[in-house]
């Protein structure tokens, strides 16, 4: 979770590592899937940033889910 003190307008991103411990997961914005494949497996940690999309999110409480 994590909160706006003012409305934004852009292309959202979130920030991952991928590695060898980890998986393939779908991404939600505020209860709308915006990734629905994300592979962060990698043979060594490789830090990567997913693409959400663009969005126009109001001020206040907002939910990323992995």
């Amino acid at each position: 979770m994590f909160t706006l003190d003012e409305p934004l307008e852009g292309q959202v991103y979130a920030d991952f590592l991928r590695y060898i411990d980890r998986g393939v997961f779908s991404l939600s914005l505020d209860g709308e899937q915006v990734v629905e494949r994300y592979d962060s497996w990698a043979a060594t940690a490789q830090p990567e940033r997913a693409d959400l999309g663009r969005h126009r999110l109001a001020a206040g409480e907002h939910r990323l889910r992995v």
